[in-house]
């Protein structure tokens, strides 16, 4: 299961960044009832009871949020990664260090981290059409990178290559299933 940024606390008491980035058993998080949603997602016999089970079973865990997290998570979202986290601060009332620790405890990363997750994530959706240097460095303009530079060190940092080997790796997948 893959939780939206900043929902983690609405069913959580655990901070989120004890879980990030890593894939926990949900047995281990909740070793008495986990068992009976099993049960019941194994005996339901349409999709539609095994959608009811896992509401009913996370709408009982639902927990209240903090305001200013879930605030400020909406504005980076919003602004695609491009805020600063000084306003965001500032917006939600707290130090910057504080928005981070509590960003570390409801979303599991710093609100930097997540707008350089969401302007990575805005650049792979428009790579697509960059085939070049001059495409690429458009790319960067548009997601809020200082420059090209800056977009390839992100591209290095989450997807491990630069993104003219990401995009050519894609693209001969693509192929490969276009052919077929």
């Amino acid at each position: 299961m893959r939780i939206r940024a900043g929902a983690w606390p609405a069913f959580f008491a655990e901070p989120a960044h004890l879980f990030t980035d890593c894939v926990v058993d949900a047995g281990a998080v909740w070793p008495h009832t986990i068992a009976a949603l099993s049960d019941r997602l194994g005996s339901a016999v349409e999709d539609r009871e095994r959608i009811t089970a896992i509401v009913d079973f996370l709408c009982v865990r639902r927990r209240e949020r903090r305001r200013g997290v879930a605030t400020a998570v909406a504005r980076i979202l919003a602004s695609q990664g491009c805020g600063r986290v000084a306003a965001l601060a500032h917006d939600a009332g707290v130090s910057a260090r504080q928005l981070e620790r509590a960003f570390r405890t409801d979303v599991g990363v710093s609100p930097k981290e997540l707008s350089r997750l969401v302007r990575f994530q805005r650049a792979l959706r428009l790579s697509a059409g960059a085939e070049n240097a001059a495409s690429w460095a458009g790319v960067a303009a548009a997601c809020g990178f200082t420059d090209q530079s800056h977009l390839i060190r992100d591209f290095r940092q989450f997807a491990g290559e630069t993104p003219a080997t990401l995009a050519a790796s894609a693209a001969s997948v693509a192929d490969y299933f276009l052919r077929r």
